[in-house]
C-alpha cells in the first residue's frame, strides 16, 4: 500500500506538470499494485483527479506573476467568456441524446420510469 502511495504521488506530479488529469496513470497503479478491480480503481481515480484539480486551482488562485505586474494567474475574463458555451454545449448534447433515445427519463420510458442497465460485464470477463 505504501508502494502504491509513492507511485500515485509520482503520477500526480507528472500529471500536474503535464496538465493532464492522471486517470490513465492512476488506474494501472491501483489495479496492478493495490489489486483493485477496474470499477473500484476508476472511481478512486476520479476522486484522486478531483482532489488534484482542486489543489491546483487553489494554488493558482494564490500565485501572482511577476511577469504580468503582480496579477494572479487566473484570467477571469476568459473563464466568464468560455463557461456559458461549455454549459450550452452539454445541454445540446443531452437534448440530442434524449431525442435519439440514448437517454431515457420517466416520461419517455414505458416500464414505470425504470431505466434498464447493462446486465453483462463490458469486457466479457
Amino acid at each position: 500500500m505504501v508502494l502504491a502511495g509513492v507511485f500515485c504521488f509520482i503520477a500526480a506530479s507528472i500529471s500536474s506538470a503535464g496538465g493532464i488529469g492522471g486517470g490513465g496513470l492512476y488506474i494501472p497503479i491501483l489495479t496492478i499494485v493495490v489489486g483493485f478491480d477496474l470499477k473500484t480503481a476508476s472511481s478512486s481515480s476520479v476522486f484522486m483527479v478531483t482532489g488534484g484539480t482542486i489543489a491546483n486551482v487553489m494554488r493558482n488562485l494564490c500565485t501572482r506573476s511577476d511577469k504580468f505586474g503582480g496579477k494572479i494567474l487566473v484570467d477571469y475574463d476568459i473563464s466568464l467568456l468560455s463557461e456559458p458555451f461549455g454549459i450550452r454545449r452539454s445541454e445540446e448534447k443531452w437534448l440530442w441524446d434524449l431525442e435519439n433515445g440514448l437517454v431515457k427519463n420517466e416520461a419517455s420510458s414505458k416500464g414505470g420510469g425504470e431505466v434498464e442497465g447493462v446486465k453483462e460485464p463490458l469486457l466479457g470477463v
